[in-house]
């Protein structure tokens, strides 16, 4: 697990310098990314329009995710899903429902301004 946390990290790092417009942008990105805030982690995430709550939800997400992760890979999950039919159209049921609950991603969501629609 850890090995792929540096992998995913060393690759975010490495996207930055393809997004960069110059060498020194790059630069002012790496020092932007690795440099504490004077307010605190609480005032760089509210500059990014991250409330408290949501940051708590995604924590909770995260944990969730890591807790399904451990469960699939000590607990056998997919050979019970595949052998109890009600469990596995439960499991369906709750992911279509998170997918709904959490589809929209508030009043200012604009589609078109994902990243990969401004190339």
């Amino acid at each position: 697990m850890f090995r792929i946390l540096v992998t995913f990290c060393l690759t975010c790092l490495a996207w930055v310098l393809f997004r960069a417009n110059s060498l020194s942008d790059a630069m002012q990105i790496y020092g932007a990314i690795f440099r504490i805030p004077l307010s605190g982690i609480h005032g760089s995430l509210a500059a990014f329009g991250v409330s408290f709550p949501t940051l708590v939800l995604m924590l909770l997400c995260v944990l969730a995710l890591l807790a399904a992760d451990w469960f699939i890979h000590n607990r056998k999950l997919p050979q019970k899903l595949n052998n109890t039919l009600v469990l596995r159209y439960a499991v369906y049921f709750i992911l279509i429902a998170v997918m709904l609950l959490f589809g929209s991603y508030g009043d200012g969501y604009d589609p078109q301004d994902f990243v990969y629609f401004q190339f």
